[in-house]
């Protein structure tokens, strides 16, 4: 009787062990501030990364710049709908979803 005891204990503790883990694991860092967005300033990593792979791409429009060049694109799409979630006021959320389409055409029309 005992040892059913504690092995039910054991098992409570690594259920609860567990879940604390698991809800741990979406911290506050993984949050977006919705009151950082701006398309002009906001995504300067992002933007600098994509003039860089156009700028190789145009001098030599060869298979590896234009995957090059379409990754870029796509970590600045991963970054924008990041902030699908925000309640934003009718013209930036305009701003968003336009910005979205743009860069996800621009993807579209690459061949490599």
């Amino acid at each position: 009787m005992k040892t059913i005891v504690l092995r039910l204990i054991q098992f409570l503790f690594l259920l609860c062990a567990t879940f604390i883990i698991g809800f741990s694991c979406c911290s506050e860092d993984d949050q977006i501030d919705c009151a950082s967005f701006n398309l002009d300033s906001g995504f300067r990593n992002e933007n600098n990364a994509i003039v860089n792979a156009l700028t190789a791409y145009v001098a030599n429009p060869n298979t590896e710049n234009c995957v090059i060049y379409k990754e870029a694109l796509g970590k600045y799409l991963d970054a924008l709908r990041q902030y699908d979630k925000c309640n934003f006021n009718e013209n930036d959320e305009l701003e968003l979803k336009l910005a979205i389409e743009e860069v996800q055409m621009l993807m579209d029309s690459l061949s490599c």
